[in-house]
């Protein structure tokens, strides 16, 4: 892909409006290219401050001015209703309390609009890193069934710790692990097989303590992926396995992780 191609992409990229096929070729340019990546950061950095922006509650200095403005009256005229008692002046307040309404619900509103762009940039994250563990003939760094070769392989290539099994029995046979970057982290990839489908099981720690362990769902292209926090750490289940399937996998995990606790 040329840099012509991808700027023509980039904004509908960043709106995660491709199919995967134009996504991944854009992602590989972007790899590669660090004028066109300068852009997409900047797309990136441009949402940022908008959600950030809208975290604060209005200025005194604005609230002072948007009362001003709602309690301004004309100066008297002889046979001539005041202002706010007019139609235009109804208008005006009508036009003014829209204004001041927005800004409270935009203030109320953007922690949970950024929480839902957070949720669809990682599903994506986490969604292209399972696609490109099955296209580039990477499933594995470190191939094994047996949690006991498979967890000491990532010791000392990341600074957290993690539970490994194998999930054999209960028909989620472990096929080995890999390093990933997430979320601008150092990640683990646990990859399990039911059947013919692949199921990449993504931990890494989570930015706060918070999390209650409710698993969330998401879906990116086709693929399902399940979520939730919980001990200081992010987990991610993604597979193109039946949603039924892949969410009694992510009950045994759970029920592992809180059986330790």
């Amino acid at each position: 892909m040329t840099c012509d191609e991808a700027r023509k992409y980039l904004d509908a990229y960043f709106d995660d409006e491709l199919d995967l096929k134009s996504s991944l070729a854009v992602e590989d340019h972007l790899a590669h290219c660090e004028a066109c990546a300068t852009s997409h950061r900047q797309l990136i950095a441009l949402r940022q401050e908008a959600i950030a922006a809208a975290r604060y509650a209005p200025s005194a200095a604005l609230v002072q001015n948007l009362r001003a403005g709602l309690e301004r009256r004309e100066p008297s005229v002889p046979g001539r209703l005041p202002l706010l008692r007019s139609a235009a002046g109804l208008k005006i307040w009508a036009a003014a309390a829209s204004v001041a309404l927005a800004v409270v619900l935009f203030w109320r509103v953007a922690p949970w609009l950024g929480a839902g762009l957070t949720q669809q940039r990682l599903a994506r994250e986490v969604t292209a890193a399972h696609v490109r563990s099955l296209m580039a003939d990477h499933l594995t760094d470190i191939g094994s069934s047996e949690q006991h070769t498979v967890k000491p392989w990532f010791q000392g290539k990341l600074d957290f710790s993690f539970s490994v099994r194998d999930w054999a029995s209960d028909g989620f046979s472990l096929v080995g692990g890999r390093l990933e970057y997430i979320d601008d982290t150092n990640a683990a990839a646990l990859v399990y097989r039911s059947g013919k489908h692949v199921v990449n099981l993504i931990i890494w720690p989570a930015r706060s303590s918070g999390g209650d362990g409710t698993a969330r769902k998401s879906t990116e292209r086709g693929f399902t992926a399940y979520s939730w926090t919980e001990t200081g750490m992010n987990y991610w289940l993604v597979s193109d396995l039946a949603d039924a399937e892949l969410l009694r996998f992510v009950h045994l995990i759970q029920s592992e992780s809180r059986s330790k606790m």
